[in-house]
Order: C-alpha cells, then structure tokens, then sequence
C-alpha cells in the first residue's frame, strides 16, 4: 500500500493542497482540522486524510486529475467516499468523458450502494444524454424508483435531454408527464429539452402544442421560442406559424435572438417565401441582432427556390462586407438561384470560384449543370460533365440528370 507520505507528494505534484492549508499549522481554525501537515502525515490516513482528498478532487481542473487522485486514495487503502466519486463524475460530464463518468457511476454503485442519491443518478442520466444513450438514461431513471431515490428536475430534465439528443419525441412528451404526476414541477429546462425532441423528431404540430402548454405554467424563454420556431422550419406548412411566433415573441417581451431569426428564416426557405425571409434579415439589422452564416444560407436557399438569382448574389455580396464566411453550400445555393432564374453565366462565375479555391463538391456541379441545361449550354454541359473525374469528384443522378435531359432535347439519345 501507498504511505500518507505518497499521497502527500500526488498531491502536491498536481499542485492540489488544498485551500486553508498551512504547512506549519495545517488547517486554519475555519476548516475544522487541527492537524499539521508533518502530524497529518505520520498518520495512518485517518478521516481527515479522506476529507483532504475530497477537497482536492473538487479543485481539480480536469476530469483525469480528479481521476487520477481517486486511484491514489484506493492504492492508499482507503476506498473513496461517494461524495469524492460524485464531485469526479461530474467533472468527467462537464469536461464531455461521459464514459468516464459511467464507469465512475458503477464503481460508486458496487462499493457504496445504499450511497447513491439523486445527485448521483442525475450526474450518470446526464452523461447518458451527453453519449445520445437514451434507453440507458431511462433505465436508470427506472432504477432511481425502484431504490426509492427522488426523481427531482435534474434526473428527469438529463434524460429528456437524452431522449431530445435522439429524436425520441413521444418518449420526452411521457416523461413530462410522469413529472406532473409524481408532483415534480418541469423546469424550463425539462420543457426546452422536449421542445427540442420534437424538433429534431420533425413534430412541428407537437412542438406548438407544448409551446401553448407552457405559457400559463411556465413563461417560455427565447430557447423555447427558437426551437418552436425551427421545428416549424422542417415542414413547408408551418413557415407562416414560424413568423407569428416571432412577432409573438416580441409581444410577450422575449428578444428573438439569432437562433430565432435563423430558425424562421429556415422556415421561410422550406416554404419558398423568399420576400419574408428577406424582410427578416432587414429587421435583424434594425434591431441590432447581427445575422451570421446561418442566417444568410437560410435566406439564400429561400432566394434559390424561387430563382431569384439577382438577390442570391446581392447577399453573397453583403456577407463579403460583413466579412462573413462564404462556405460552399452558400455558392451552391446561389448557383441554384442562378440555374432557376436562366443565368447560367453567372452560375458558371460562381463555380469558377469554387473550382479556384478547390472546395468545389458534388452538389456544385449538379446545381451548375442544371444552370447550363436550363440555358441550353449543352456544349459546356458535356464539357463540364468530363471535367468531373479529373477532379476526383463522382458523378450523382442530379448531375446525369441534365445531360440525359439534353440529350433528348437534340434526339441524341435515340442514336444512342
């Protein structure tokens, strides 16, 4: 076994004494230890040696120190307390070692059982959430019930999360309930997390339910508006809902933020309401909420829908001045724009680009073919087709698609 004097030098190797400690008089009077440091380590790891461990894990910066002290105090013969393995799991879910973590949760549930509380348990439903485990964070969930431990906010909150992580909709939509019905009072972070199950689960329809249940319970936050609003994004039908929960928004005195106005520019796209979306990266600027990438690609897909390819440029143009990154599903889109709106010059301009810089990919070439197509380039199609292989990009069915359409139009294809 490791000597005190080892533990001792771990300690102070990570430059984790810790605070209140003297090395002359040990622990000032406040910290409960009388003990000098030269005392302390003549002993034969009394309790107080435990304690000095436990405060010392709970300074530890990093997960793998606090793991590291754990294992020290093992070799040391002293089997850590639970308090110690909780303060290490949760550094091991904070710093995202969410194995970690578990592996913790069941080392803490083999030699110190009847330990577990519900600090314990939401720490290890959390880093189910964090490793998208859904199924385990409710089977621990189950277990808290069954060891008669109180499933308060945080268990159930992290394994809404967990399920939301996944898509399981109806699975965060049941444990809301099972709150109500155990008297557990959802927070705003229980409801946020099940409107973000929905939205990712493509619920639009149970996402506004949700939102309408909130409000008299729990006022929602800008988070819950935001999600409301990008799961409406993912069904063309909502996007007119999308707006009046923006304009809501503002009424009820939550400030939209980026995510919001990104969320129903989103949904503009989906519906092809490229007027609107523009309208909204106006009224950002008079509101003073900067638009990022995201914002600007959301309103360039809404512009590239309806080939509006003379604005589709206009924005690529304001996200240069506002020195925004212009990534290439951006170009894509505005080559989009371009082929729908018969400009397959300027489409060919902006491929060019991305041909220049290299960053050109699969979906540049069938959005330009497309352009060439619809502007009966059809010379510059093949060429454009033959150049893909040199490049090192395969040929999808979008980009045969305008070839063959070609090909029929000149009754090439009949001489096979």
């Amino acid at each position: 076994l490791l000597t005190p004097e080892h533990l001792w030098a771990e300690l102070d190797s990570l430059q984790l004494i810790p605070r209140g400690f003297n090395d002359e008089s040990g622990f000032n009077d406040e910290s409960g230890f009388g003990s000098s440091r030269v005392q302390l380590a003549q002993a034969s790891l009394p309790r107080k040696t435990v304690a000095v461990v436990e405060s010392a894990v709970e300074q530890c910066n990093a997960w793998q120190a606090s793991l590291a002290l754990l294992r020290t105090l093992r070799g040391c013969g002293i089997e850590p307390t639970a308090r110690a393995y909780n303060i290490a799991m949760a550094k091991c879910v904070r710093d995202g070692a969410w194995k970690q973590s578990l592996l913790l949760f069941d080392e803490l549930s083999h030699s110190h059982s009847s330990a577990l509380d519900g600090f314990s348990f939401a720490t290890a439903i959390h880093a189910c959430a964090k490793g998208r485990r859904w199924a385990d964070a409710l089977a621990l969930l189950d277990r808290m019930c069954e060891m008669g431990v109180e499933r308060g906010q945080h268990a159930y909150g992290a394994a809404i999360s967990a399920c939301a992580r996944c898509g399981q909709w109806k699975v965060s939509l049941q444990l809301l309930e099972d709150m109500e019905l155990e008297g557990v009072q959802p927070s705003i972070h229980c409801y946020n997390a099940a409107l973000s199950a929905c939205d990712k689960g493509g619920q639009p329809a149970e996402a506004l339910s949700l939102l309408r249940r909130m409000s008299p319970r729990m006022p929602p936050d800008v988070v819950s508006y935001a999600t409301a609003i990008s799961a409406c994004a993912r069904d063309s039908a909502h996007w007119k809902t999308a707006i009046e929960l923006l304009r809501q928004m503002e009424e009820t005195g939550v400030r939209p933020n980026v995510f919001a106005y990104a969320s129903a520019a989103a949904a503009c796209s989906t519906g092809g309401a490229w007027e609107e979306a523009l309208v909204l990266l106006g009224e950002m600027d008079v509101r003073g909420v900067l638009p990022n990438e995201v914002v600007y690609g959301a309103v360039l897909s809404a512009c590239a829908s309806q080939g509006q390819w003379k604005h589709a440029l206009k924005l690529l143009s304001d996200m240069r001045l506002r020195k925004l990154r212009i990534d290439t599903p951006a170009i894509n889109a505005a080559i989009n724009a371009c082929g729908r709106g018969r400009a397959w010059r300027e489409a060919l301009v902006l491929h060019g680009q991305l041909t220049a810089s290299g960053t050109a990919d699969v979906f540049s070439y069938g959005a330009t073919l497309a352009a060439l197509y619809k502007g009966g380039q059809y010379d510059k199609l093949l060429r454009l087709l033959e150049e893909m292989p040199n490049r090192g990009i395969k040929p999808n069915l979008a980009c045969y698609t305008p070839v063959l359409s070609a090909f029929a139009s000149t009754g090439e294809g009949d001489r096979g």
